[in-house]
């Protein structure tokens, strides 16, 4: 849930030292930001004509694939 996701994103800034200046500006950013559930962005994928995907990467709302053309 997108609430969660932002409050661990808070929590894991301020553990590792961000300035709250820093963590504001970047929460404010968040509404902005259009984010694609994964199950959504494999879709469009293989709508796209990729094959083999494999999602390596995940940080919170960015997702990394690996995928064949």
């Amino acid at each position: 849930n997108w609430e969660k996701s932002v409050r661990l994103y808070i929590e894991h800034a301020r553990r590792n030292g961000a300035e709250q200046e820093l963590i504001d500006r970047a929460t404010e950013m968040l509404p902005s930001m259009h984010f694609i559930p994964p199950d959504r962005e494999e879709r469009l994928l293989e709508e796209a004509g990729f094959k083999e995907i494999e999602r390596f990467y995940q940080g919170l709302w960015f997702f990394g694939w690996f995928a064949r053309a």
